[in-house]
């Protein structure tokens, strides 16, 4: 089944809680079933990522940025000019990030679905620890990103 609107999805938080790590979790996830492409185009950050993938005749996007409100509007730009029907991103928990998606979604007739990253953590404990429980954090909220996607499906 198709979805019947066209849907932005935001994985919203505080800058450095993993929220690129979480999208590129999804993309690789994507990439063991479907065919997915990467746009072309210039990032902010290097190691920044937009794709397109096909899901049973769905375009669906995915923009791992979300710290800057122009390099989101830019990447969900493309994405809308790419035909997407349904448009992952990161962004800040507020702020021009999330002032953009919301600007985007009214203009262009996107229905707005936002979940909320896992907290960081950072404090009080070895940095090997930490990054332990930071990698399962962001495989978990990677998941619900994913189900995301294709509970618009239904």
């Amino acid at each position: 089944m198709k979805p019947t609107n066209k849907i932005v999805i935001t994985l919203c938080g505080s800058s450095n809680t993993g929220k690129t790590t979480t999208l590129k979790n999804v993309i690789d996830k994507l990439e063991r079933k479907y065919k997915v492409n990467d746009v072309e185009g210039e990032f902010f950050v290097a190691n920044d990522r937009l794709v397109t993938v096909d899901i049973d005749g769905v375009k669906v996007g995915i923009s791992t940025g979300g710290d800057r409100g122009k390099g989101v509007k830019d990447c969900i730009t493309k994405l809308l000019n790419k035909g997407c029907n349904i448009i992952i991103t990161a962004t800040r928990s507020k702020g021009a990030t999330v002032k953009v998606v919301n600007t985007f979604c009214e203009n262009n007739k996107y229905k707005l679905d936002r979940i909320k990253k896992s907290l960081t953590i950072k404090q009080k404990m070895n940095k090997e620890e930490c990054n332990k429980r930071n990698k399962k954090y962001n495989k978990i909220d990677s998941e619900i990103v994913f189900d995301a996607i294709f509970h618009h499906f239904e």
